[in-house]
């Protein structure tokens, strides 16, 4: 164990992850923040077999979760936090998925340099999930503030903060049809998921499957009112 625990000291982790005996990923993001999300993300999305891409996976939590809940292929990708110093990511992310085992195949590709040719995948053909920081909430308009400095968290790769409108009208121009929002779970509305759909009828089928996980008979309503046609 010691070894392993030696290597998990090494570098930055940003997603806790349990590694099993006892082990967990020191992360900037608890487990218990971690396990809201993977339910405000995934739960309701049909992934049973089918494939998920992960743009920006880091150490790739949220590409193992996919996996662990029945995802076919799953594709995890980044470039930036997996090769500059000192995140490191990419090695965190070849630890973690040595030591959990699962079958998640990895790209180093820029988000830019996504492509077709990376391949067709069912979140990126039916089904778009961004999970993002918010600002700009008292403006009515699209509007994005940009952080020249170290503004956001103190990191200099934070350079913008997209309020609602203007996340929602990027992804319709992008072609998603309906957008269901939600606050994140843990941090309220300073960030934003959004669940993009190609058409109204995948939205509904997502709201559908939300009611069978039992989700507060508020928080139903409040999806309902949510979807953008």
């Amino acid at each position: 164990m010691g070894h392993i625990e030696d290597e998990v000291r090494r570098d930055y982790w940003h997603h806790s992850i349990d590694l099993g005996d006892g082990l967990v990923t020191p992360g900037a993001k608890t487990l218990e923040t971690l396990s809201a999300e993977y339910g405000t993300i995934f739960d309701g999305v049909d992934i049973e077999g089918r494939s998920v891409l992960d743009v920006g996976a880091w150490n790739g939590a949220f590409s193992f979760e996919a996996k662990r809940r029945g995802a076919g292929d799953v594709l995890a990708t980044d470039s930036f936090c997996w090769q500059q110093s000192p995140f490191n990511g990419r090695d965190t992310f070849e630890l973690a998925r040595r030591r959990l085992g699962l079958d998640v195949r990895d790209a180093d590709i820029d988000v830019m340099a996504i492509t077709p040719k990376l391949g067709h995948f069912d979140v990126t053909l039916y089904l778009l999930i961004v999970e993002t920081h918010l600002d700009a909430a008292d403006v009515t308009r699209p509007a994005m503030i940009m952080y020249p400095g170290q503004e956001l968290n103190s990191d200099s790769t934070n350079w913008w903060g997209p309020n609602r409108a203007c996340v929602e009208h990027l992804l319709r121009l992008n072609h998603f049809e309906a957008i269901v929002y939600q606050n994140h779970p843990t941090l309220g509305p300073l960030r934003g998921i959004f669940h993009a759909f190609r058409s109204s009828e995948e939205a509904r089928a997502y709201i559908r499957r939300q009611a069978r996980w039992r989700a507060p008979l508020t928080r139903w309503r409040g999806l309902q009112r949510a979807v953008a046609q």
